[in-house]
């Protein structure tokens, strides 16, 4: 039960920090490099997660090209939320409501996270490019077509994709 409780307040806490950088950048008045609009065209290199990474960023959001996959990372772990999934989702102990749809990584591991109602929202975050990585503290997320894999400092994590998950290390 308090694992649960654990993995629910790193949850909360990378989307205040989520929402918090997104009201900060509202009120300065927005993106450098905004998206141009219908085109689904992506934002300038200098926004997007590079390949170096971002350790000295705080919290960062990221989408896949296809969409279907989106993470928040911050220093206290990372959440990633999928829309669309083929494979059985898993049994998460004492849990009623839906489980296979958010994977969440903290220095306890990584786990599969109970969602009471709908599948929480994760912003939209820029799209981080396949064969690239974001990282923000100890954390790295890969993209790449076939899913996005995640690991913390020791290389432990999970992969997911629309097919499948697997754990990392």
């Amino acid at each position: 039960m308090s694992r649960t409780i654990r993995i629910w307040v790193v949850v909360d806490l990378v989307l205040v920090v989520i929402a918090l950088v997104l009201l900060a950048v509202w009120l300065s008045g927005g993106s450098a490099a905004p998206r141009a609009e219908g085109t689904g065209a992506s934002p300038s290199a200098s926004a997007q997660p590079s390949d170096a990474g971002s350790a000295g960023a705080q919290a960062q959001a990221f989408q896949t090209p296809s969409g279907n996959i989106r993470c928040a990372m911050s220093t206290d772990g990372v959440t990633c939320t999928i829309r669309s999934i083929a494979y059985d989702p898993p049994a998460v102990a004492g849990c009623d409501g839906k489980t296979g749809h958010v994977l969440a990584l903290n220095d306890e591991g990584f786990s599969f996270v109970c969602v009471e109602g709908s599948t929480p929202a994760v912003p939209d975050g820029d799209v981080l490019e396949y064969g690239s990585q974001a990282s923000v503290g100890d954390y790295v997320c890969r993209s790449a077509s076939d899913g996005v894999t995640c690991t913390d400092a020791d290389g432990k994590g999970f992969k997911l994709a629309r097919a499948k998950w697997q754990e990392v290390g």
